[in-house]
C-alpha cells in the first residue's frame, strides 16, 4: 500500500531522502489532509500509477497531470481515514481475487503475471495495487451496508422493460466511457460543458474524464466497459443509439449531476431470455446506479469536514 507519510516522522524522512539517490528533487509537502501529510514523491508515484490505468495521460502536460494525481490521491486518502474509522484495515480480511481479474482484463492484460511484471515497469508491485483496490472494494461494502434500506427498486418497471424486449431476437451491447461531471457554484451549465467539450476535442475523451469526471471511473479514462442497451435507462439508451462508434452524447441529466457517454465499440448478440436471470441484472444495475449517488453524496459530505491543505 502506498505510504503516506505521519508527520511526527517527516523531519527523519527529510535526512534518509537526502542521502538517497532517488531523485534530484527534495522531498516536500504538497497536501496535508488533517494531520496526514503527501508529499512530492507520493504524487510522482500516483501519477505513474493513473500512466498504467490511462496510457493516454502521457499526452497531457507533467501540470495537468500532477493535478490529476494529487485530486485522486487526496480522494483515496478520505475514503481510507474514513474507513479506519469503523474497521481494522490492517487485518480486515477481504477476498478481492475477483476483483483483481476484472481489473488487468479491464485495462487489456491476459493474466496476473503479465499485467504484475507491466506495474514493475512503472515502480508499483501487485501488493500495493490489491492494496488500492482493496480501499475501494471496502468502501463500496461500507457505502452499501450504510444505504442498503435507502435502495428503492420499482420490480413492475424492470419487469415491464423485459417484457416489452422479449420479442428482439438480439441484444444490442456498447463498450462505454463516461464523464459525469457537477455544475459548480460559481460557474454555469453552458460554460462547464464548453470546457469539456473544448478538453475533448483537444486532449480526448479519456483524458477529459480524468480531469472533470467526478465518478469512480475517472481514474482509468472515464472506461466502463460492455453494457447491454436494456441496461441503460430510457434516456441513455435513446442518447447512444443517436451517435456512432468513436462518438459521445449531448449531456443527460442524472440526479445531482449530467453524464456523457462515448460509444468505443458496440457489438449484436443472439438473445436468449431468461426472465429470472434478467431481472437479477436490471436489479442490480440500478441498485448500483443508487449506490453510486449515495457515495458521492456521502463523500462530499466528508470532505466537507476534512482540513486539507496545498502548499
Amino acid at each position: 500500500m502506498m505510504k503516506f507519510i505521519n508527520l511526527t516522522i517527516f523531519v527523519a524522512l527529510l535526512f534518509f531522502y537526502s542521502n538517497k539517490t532517488l531523485s534530484d528533487e527534495k522531498i516536500s509537502i504538497k497536501i496535508k489532509i488533517n494531520n496526514e501529510i503527501i508529499t512530492n514523491f507520493d504524487i510522482e508515484r500516483e501519477r505513474k500509477y493513473l500512466n498504467i490505468l490511462n496510457p493516454n495521460l502521457k499526452d497531457l502536460s507533467d501540470q495537468l497531470q500532477i493535478k490529476i494525481a494529487k485530486d485522486t490521491i487526496s480522494k483515496e486518502v478520505i475514503k481510507r481515514n474514513t474507513l479506519k474509522k469503523y474497521f481494522d484495515l490492517e487485518n480486515e480480511d477481504i477476498v478481492i481475487d475477483k476483483f483483481i481479474e476484472n481489473f488487468y482484463i479491464n485495462l487489456g492484460f491476459n493474466n496476473k503475471i503479465e499485467f504484475e511484471s507491466h506495474l514493475l515497469n512503472f515502480g508499483w508491485s501487485l501488493k500495493e495495487v490489491e492494496e488500492k483496490i482493496k480501499i475501494e472494494v471496502m468502501w463500496n461494502q461500507f457505502i452499501f451496508d450504510r444505504y442498503k434500506n435507502q435502495i428503492k427498486i420499482d420490480l413492475d418497471k424492470l419487469k415491464n422493460k423485459i417484457k416489452l424486449d422479449e420479442n428482439n431476437k438480439f441484444k444490442s451491447l456498447f463498450n462505454l466511457s463516461e464523464i459525469i461531471f457537477l455544475v459548480e457554484k460559481n460557474n454555469n451549465y453552458a460554460n462547464t460543458l464548453n470546457s469539456i467539450k473544448k478538453s475533448i476535442s483537444e486532449i480526448g475523451f479519456e483524458n477529459t474524464a480524468n480531469l472533470y469526471s467526478v465518478s469512480d471511473s475517472a481514474k482509468i479514462g472515464g472506461k466502463i466497459g460492455w453494457i447491454e442497451e436494456n441496461s441503460l435507462s430510457v434516456k441513455l439508451s435513446n442518447a447512444v443509439k443517436t451517435i456512432n462508434v468513436g462518438e459521445y452524447t449531448e449531456p443527460v441529466k442524472l440526479n445531482n449531476g449530467f453524464i456523457i457517454l462515448k460509444i468505443n465499440n458496440k457489438k449484436n448478440e443472439e438473445k436468449v431470455i431468461d426472465f429470472d436471470n434478467e431481472l437479477k441484472k436490471l436489479i442490480k444495475v440500478e441498485e448500483t446506479k443508487q449506490l453510486n449517488n449515495f457515495s458521492k453524496i456521502y463523500f462530499d459530505k466528508v470532505k466537507i469536514n476534512t482540513k486539507i491543505n496545498e502548499y
